[in-house]
């Protein structure tokens, strides 16, 4: 890719795809016919850390991020 791309997403629309990825993880991590129900938590818990890390990148407010990255990964925590 010789040329930068920009696109504009906003922080409420990243956060809610993330959650919504976290959460087809954890519905697929805990049917029976799961075949690696881990995999499914490790796809969760990294889609966390880069949701953190291009939050950061984009300058949102740390104490936000830090409050959303905490609810995201208790997400992980209670299932």
């Amino acid at each position: 890719m010789d040329e930068k791309v920009y696109f504009r997403l906003s922080y409420e629309t990243m956060t809610a795809d993330t959650e919504d990825f976290i959460n087809g993880c954890l519905e697929r991590a805990g049917r029976a016919d799961c075949n690696d129900p881990d995999a499914e938590i490790a796809w969760a818990r990294s889609a966390i850390e880069l949701w953190y890390h291009l939050a950061m990148a984009g300058r949102a407010p740390e104490d936000v991020a830090d409050r959303d990255h905490l609810r995201l990964t208790g997400m992980l925590l209670r299932a």
